[in-house]
C-alpha cells in the first residue's frame, strides 16, 4: 500500500491541482525508489499538459507503460469488480460493474477518492441514483466524469450535483453527452460548491447560444482555465462583444470544435487586438470556408498559443495568403491543418515566411498533398525540426515517400503514412534510412496493401528504436503468420497494432501467445 512520504506527495498533488512542481518532485521520488518507468511516464505527462507557466517538453523517451502499471499495481489496493489504468502518468480507477459504494471496503474507497485524478464514469443507471450515493458519502474527489449519465432526468441530476457539498474540492468535471441545457448550466454556475473548477468538459450537450452567452458573461468558475464546449450548436452570435469578458481572458484551453461558427468567429478571435492567454485553441469542424488571412488577423492577439487546430474544415483554402506563423504565434508547437484545402502554392508560401522556432508537430493529413509538395517541404529547414509529422490520407506516390527519408526531418520521432500505398521499393528505402532509427512511432495503417509489400516489410524490419508500430487494416492474414511470429525485432516493440486485419482466431491466439508479457498487442 501507499503510505508515509508517498502518501504525503499524493496529498500535495491533490492540493495543488494546477501546479506541476509537486508532480515533478514526486517523479524524482519515484525514480529514487526504483519505480523508473512510472517516473518517466509522469514526467512525460507533465510536459505535455497545459500549465500557466511553460514546462519544457523533453525529447521522446521510450516508456514501458505495461511496466509502469505493474510498478503501480504492487502498491495499489484491489477494488472489487474494477480495474486500474494510468492517465496523465498517474493511476485512474475504472468502474467496470458499478459496484454499490456500501460493498467497497472503507480503506479502498478512501484511497480511491483520495486520488486527484479520479474519474467515476457512472454510465447508465444500473441502480436508483449513484450520484446521490456519491454526494452523501464523506469522501471527495478532484476529478469526476459523469459522461452520458444524465440521460434519464438531467434537470434533477444537475440540481443534485449543484447542492452537493462534497464537490467543493472538485477541480475537473466531465459532463459529456448529459443533455445539459442553458437552465442546467445556470444551476451549476450558481452552485457555491463548484467554484474551484479549473477544467470543465461540456462536449455534446444542448447549450446553444443562450447557454454560451450566460457562461461568457458570468463571474462563475473564477478558477476555470480549460473549457470544452464542442458540439453544442453555438454560433458566432454568442461571442459578439464578449472578448473583454473575464472568462475568455482567463482561459488557457478552449475547444469549440463541431459548432457552426464559420469564419465569422475566426475573424473575431484574430481581430480582437488585445492579447489573450490561450495556449490551446481548437476550431476543427467549424464550417470555416474562406478566410481573408491578410485582413482578418492582427499580430499580438494570441502570443502564447502553443496549439492551433483548424482540421476538418475542408473548404478552408490554404494558399499564398496563409499568415506568417512566426509573427502571429511565436510559441506555436502544434499545428493541425488536416482535411483542409491545400493549394499548389501553399508550401512555397511557407518557404517565404519566417521560421516558427518552436513548431514541433504538424498534421497535414488528408490535405491533397502530392509529390511536388513533399519535394518542397524537404527544402524547408525549419520543418526539419519537427518531432511529429502526419501525412496520412494523401495521394503521395513512391518518389514522394522516398524523399521524406533523405536528409530531411532528422529529428522526426513520430510519422504517419497511413493509407498511402507503399510498394517494396519505398519500404526498403524507409527501413534502411538513417532517419528510420530516430523514429519512436510509425503508422503504416492500410499502407502495405500488397503481399509483396507486407513480406518485404516483415523480412527487412530488423534494427529499430520504435516504441509503437501500427499495421492496422493491411489485410494481413494467416499466410504471413510465420514471418510475423519469427521476426525477433517485433518483440522489442512496446506496442503493436494489428487491428482490422484478416487473421483467423487460431492465428490471433498464436500471436497473443508469442507476444504475451512483452508487447502490448491490439488485435
Amino acid at each position: 500500500m501507499i503510505v508515509g512520504q508517498e502518501q504525503i506527495f499524493l496529498e500535495q498533488i491533490g492540493a495543488s491541482f494546477n501546479d506541476p512542481m509537486p508532480r515533478l518532485i514526486y517523479a524524482d521520488w519515484l525514480e529514487e525508489n526504483g519505480y523508473l518507468e512510472s517516473a518517466k511516464l509522469l514526467r512525460n505527462a507533465v510536459a505535455h499538459m497545459t500549465w500557466k507557466e511553460e514546462i519544457p517538453v523533453p525529447s521522446t523517451v521510450e516508456i514501458d507503460e505495461i511496466k509502469a502499471l505493474q510498478e503501480w499495481q504492487e502498491r495499489l489496493p484491489i477494488v472489487y469488480g474494477n480495474t486500474w489504468s494510468l492517465e496523465n502518468g498517474l493511476p485512474r480507477w475504472h468502474i467496470g460493474s458499478l459496484t454499490p459504494i456500501e460493498e467497497l471496503t472503507e480503506s479502498s474507497l478512501a484511497f480511491t477518492f483520495l486520488f486527484w485524478c479520479r474519474q467515476i464514469p457512472y454510465q447508465g443507471a444500473s441502480y436508483s441514483d449513484p450520484l446521490n450515493e456519491f454526494c452523501e458519502s464523506r469522501f471527495s474527489s478532484s476529478t469526476i466524469s459523469l459522461s452520458h449519465w444524465f440521460s434519464v432526468n438531467p434537470l434533477a441530476s444537475v440540481n443534485t450535483m449543484a447542492s452537493c457539498q462534497n464537490l467543493s474540492s472538485l477541480r475537473s468535471l466531465d459532463l459529456t453527452s448529459c443533455q445539459i441545457q442553458a437552465l442546467d448550466l445556470q444551476m451549476l454556475m450558481q452552485s457555491p460548491h463548484l467554484q474551484q473548477l479549473t477544467h470543465l468538459n461540456l462536449t455534446q450537450n444542448r447549450l446553444g447560444n443562450t447557454g454560451m452567452d450566460r457562461l461568457l458573461r458570468s463571474d462563475s468558475f473564477p478558477q476555470l482555465i480549460s473549457l470544452d464546449v464542442s458540439n453544442n450548436q453555438i454560433d458566432p452570435g454568442s461571442f459578439r462583444g464578449r472578448f473583454d469578458d473575464p472568462l475568455l481572458n482567463r482561459l488557457l484551453e478552449l475547444n469549440l470544435s463541431n459548432n457552426p461558427l464559420s469564419e465569422m468567429l475566426f475573424a473575431m478571435f484574430f481581430q480582437f487586438g488585445k492579447p489573450l492567454a490561450l495556449r490551446s485553441l481548437i476550431l476543427s469542424r467549424n464550417k470555416i470556408s474562406f478566410v481573408r488571412w491578410e485582413t482578418n488577423i492582427k499580430e499580438g492577439t494570441l502570443p502564447h498559443l502553443r496549439r492551433l487546430d483548424l482540421s476538418d474544415n475542408p473548404n478552408m483554402l490554404l494558399g499564398r495568403e496563409f499568415p506568417n506563423l512566426a509573427r502571429l504565434f511565436p510559441k506555436l508547437k502544434r499545428l493541425s491543418l488536416r482535411n483542409t484545402m491545400v493549394s499548389p502554392d501553399f508550401i512555397a508560401t511557407l518557404a517565404r515566411q519566417d521560421a516558427p522556432p518552436t513548431l514541433r508537430q504538424l498534421d497535414l493529413g488528408k490535405s491533397n498533398l502530392h509529390d511536388d509538395h513533399i519535394f518542397q517541404m524537404v527544402q524547408l529547414d525549419y520543418l526539419h525540426q519537427l518531432h511529429q509529422l502526419d501525412l496520412s490520407d494523401n495521394p503521395i506516390e513512391e518518389n514522394g515517400v522516398m524523399a521524406i527519408f533523405t536528409d530531411a526531418f532528422a529529428r522526426l520521432e513520430s510519422l504517419s503514412l497511413a493509407r498511402i500505398p507503399l510498394q517494396a521499393r519505398p519500404i526498403r528505402h524507409l527501413l534502411r534510412s538513417p532517419q528510420f532509427q530516430n523514429l519512436k512511432m510509425l503508422d503504416l495503417s492500410s499502407s502495405l496493401t500488397t503481399k509483396n509489400g507486407i513480406l518485404t516489410f516483415l523480412k527487412q524490419f530488423e534494427k529499430h528504436n520504435l516504441y509503437s508500430l501500427k499495421l492496422r487494416g493491411n489485410r494481413l492474414n494467416n499466410s504471413i503468420l510465420d514471418p510475423l511470429l519469427n521476426n525477433p525485432a517485433l518483440l522489442t516493440l512496446h506496442h503493436l497494432d494489428l487491428r482490422e486485419n484478416l487473421f483467423k482466431e487460431d492465428a490471433k491466439q498464436k500471436i497473443r501467445e508469442r507476444f504475451q508479457g512483452q508487447v502490448r498487442i491490439e488485435l
